[in-house]
């Protein structure tokens, strides 16, 4: 729940490593799901069909929720990345 009030300049014992060869780096915000937001977007708004948008929205929910999985980023991370693409 520490990750939901504020993203730590440090990290502790608390965070959990499900894979030891992950990025060493914590990156802010999530490269990942910024480039794949990009991507779906731009492919959507070329397509402009329901049925491709709505997979590409599953696309890069299931993105940010394997970037949160796997201990890559914290939630602040993925949630600027989606609060930043609309602005």
């Amino acid at each position: 729940m520490w990750s939901l009030v504020v993203r730590p300049y440090f990290v502790t014992d608390r965070v959990l490593h499900l894979d030891p060869t992950a990025e060493a780096s914590y990156g802010f915000p999530s490269g990942h799901v910024l480039t794949v937001l990009a991507l779906a977007g731009y492919v959507a708004a070329a397509a402009r069909n329901g049925w491709i948008t709505g997979a590409y929205v599953i696309f890069v929910m299931l993105t940010a929720i394997s970037r949160l999985y796997l201990a890559a980023h914290f939630i602040v991370d993925v949630r600027c990345v989606a609060h930043g693409s609309f602005a």
